[in-house]
């Protein structure tokens, strides 16, 4: 296993957050080559897998999931479409540290 630290760009606050996440390289590239991410890192918390798919922390996403202009199931579908694109591209450019780490 390998320490990692991810950086995702919140859907929410638009902030780069980084998470500090140890990881088999190749459970992550079974992930991105497709695997359900659940099955790919399940020895990762929810937290963690939640914040390498859309970049939502905790705090973030607690915030998101509760009352006010940021809730409800098409502006939270529509802001985590949005954080996995930017981060999908942004993390694959990137991939290759993984890569080479196997």
């Amino acid at each position: 296993m390998t320490s990692y630290t991810i950086e995702r760009k919140s859907p929410l606050t638009g902030k780069i957050n980084t998470m500090e996440i140890t990881m088999n390289p190749s459970d992550y590239l079974a992930w991105e080559n497709g695997m359900m991410i659940q099955n790919a890192l399940p020895y990762l918390t929810a937290n963690e897998r939640e914040f390498i798919k859309t970049g939502l922390v905790e705090d973030e996403w607690d915030t998101m999931t509760s009352t006010g202009p940021w809730t409800g199931p098409e502006a939270l579908i529509s802001h985590i479409e949005r954080a996995e694109d930017y981060n999908h591209s942004h993390w694959s450019a990137r991939k290759g540290d993984i890569a080479e780490a196997e």
